[in-house]
């Protein structure tokens, strides 16, 4: 007989079981589609000596005019810059990091997370909690602009003295000007004025304002001096408003569950704001701007894309099974996202069920338009764009520079990497099935790699009885796998036997029938 070809088109779908996603791939991790062809996911490096004792909860990098990079790493406690080869401490004397206390016991967790009379956790420190607490990053031209949402008081640390600490934007001392708002978070205009959402004012929290201050100061902030530019608007809002994004259409503004997009007017008003969207996202980290232009995010309702400014709904066969695994607890905490930069992928990283610290991942990659998901603990990520490659960092403060060589820093990545399809479709089902022998084609550098992985084969008898499995199989040097696989439907396993850039091609297999059972 002839063999069979079985050609997977690219990304993953999870319908009820394994048996019935027939055609399709299944489960993954550490595996990357290009161009139809599944490839390994990249390794990655360490960029510190040392863990910092801290999670990395977020990054920031930018350009300056002579065109160094600036890599600010901030951890739950403190602020990191890459500095000669190293990573210097920067945190500002006297700010209050973005780390939030729960108690334990009574009104931990969600509600109805436990049963009545079941003692809650211990206490318990956490670094997101609702109103939501982060660091908020933007660039004033070669500087950076910082709030620590548990401190709100705005900080400016300037580049070109990178060893001096940021500090405390000053108040004007023009005779009546009010003082600096503090506020939840900071951006800065196109236009370059300072916009911050949810400020406090001679010391009224506004938590649905939106103010900026006059047109390249940081520091005049009255609202009431028709010669300036600064201003305010209060908006209505389902809840208070927590971030803000700067994007080509101007600067997008979320509460908990509302988008809302303000842009430039011109005097007297200055800028108007539209509410364009819907929907409670996990964590303002969630959100993963790429070509200035695109944010997306995964909702508690599905996956929105910002576009031009609108907001849509993004198919994502997999989202079920996404949020079947998030954490309750930690899920609103903990999610965080980021484009990729080396590859056209927007990454997403979620606490599973079990985890407190974000431990799964799931890959968009939008220009080929398919999702795929892999097991990774990642606390923090941020796209190349400035840098050479992305960096991530985790729970115990480490940072690694990722796509990167082919390892976990040195330590073999090659099992780790794998690709589970679903049924095979090779028959309906009525006769039993013999596959005696594989080819596949694992192209590397293009030249033929036939032991770049194993196969694995999975099958069964009866949809609802035990499933066999029979492996794993080693390719000959000549290209052949010989196979022993008795079955009804039969499903395949690529797990990686070599920490190297290889693509898994056409499958095909040599299957004969066998008769009723």
């Amino acid at each position: 007989m002839p063999l069979m070809p079985i050609n997977l088109p690219p990304g993953l779908e999870r319908n009820g079981t394994p048996y019935d996603t027939t055609n399709r791939f299944w489960d993954m991790s550490l595996f990357r589609w290009v161009s139809g062809a599944a490839r390994p996911i990249g390794g990655w490096q360490r960029k510190t000596v040392a863990p910092f004792g801290s999670p990395i909860r977020r990054f920031w990098a930018w350009k300056r005019n002579d065109n160094s990079t600036v890599t600010i790493a901030a951890t739950e406690q403190k602020l990191y810059l890459d500095y000669q080869g190293g990573w210097l401490d920067i945190t500002p004397v006297g700010i209050v990091p973005p780390i939030i206390t729960f108690a334990g016991g009574y009104g931990t967790g969600p509600y109805g997370k436990y049963n009545y009379g079941r003692a809650r956790p211990a206490g318990v420190s956490v670094a997101f909690a609702p109103p939501f607490a982060l660091w908020s990053f933007d660039n004033w031209g070669e500087d950076l602009l910082f709030i620590s949402s548990m401190d709100n008081r705005l900080f400016h640390y300037v580049s070109s003295t990178p060893t001096t600490l940021p500090v405390v934007v000053p108040n004007s001392t023009a005779p009546g000007a009010p003082p600096v708002p503090t506020a939840n978070a900071v951006g800065v205009t196109d236009e370059r004025h300072v916009m911050l959402v949810g400020p406090s004012i001679g010391g009224t929290y506004y938590p649905r304002r939106v103010c900026w201050s006059s047109r390249e100061t940081l520091d005049d902030w009255d609202f009431a001096n028709v010669s300036n530019s600064a201003g305010y608007l209060d908006l209505t809002t389902n809840s208070p408003l927590n971030f803000i994004m700067r994007v080509r259409e101007g600067m997008l503004i979320w509460s908990s569950t509302e988008v809302f997009l303000a842009q430039y007017v011109g005097p007297p008003y200055f800028y108007g704001i539209t509410k364009i969207g819907e929907g409670q996202f996990f964590h303002p980290y969630s959100f993963a701007k790429f070509d200035g232009t695109k944010v997306m995010w995964i909702a508690t309702r599905g996956v929105r894309w910002y576009e031009g400014g609108t907001v849509r709904y993004v198919d994502c066969p997999i989202f079920n099974d996404i949020k079947d695994d998030f954490s309750d607890q930690w899920g609103p905490y903990h999610t965080h996202a980021a484009a990729n930069g080396n590859y056209p992928e927007v990454w997403t990283f979620w606490p599973s069920a079990s985890a407190t610290e974000a431990d799964r991942y799931v890959i968009h990659n939008f220009n080929e338009n398919w999702w795929g998901w892999g097991y990774l603990s990642r606390s923090a990520m941020i796209s190349s764009g400035a840098l050479r490659y992305p960096l991530a960092g985790t729970a115990d403060g480490t940072i690694y520079e990722h796509e990167r060589g082919w390892t976990d820093a040195g330590a073999d990545l090659k099992e780790k990497r794998w690709l589970e399809t679903g049924a095979l479709g090779v028959q309906t089902g009525d006769n039993v099935i013999d596959i005696k022998q594989a080819m596949l084609s694992t192209q590397d550098n293009f030249h033929d790699q036939p032991q770049s992985v194993t196969l694995q084969f999975f099958g069964r008898l009866t949809p609802d009885g035990s499933e066999r499995v029979f492996g794993p199989y080693l390719p000959r040097l000549d290209g052949y796998t010989d196979t022993r696989v008795n079955c009804r439907e039969a499903r395949v396993r690529f797990v990686g036997n070599a920490d190297r850039l290889f693509d898994i091609g056409l499958l095909r297999l040599d299957v004969s029938m066998g008769g009723r059972r």
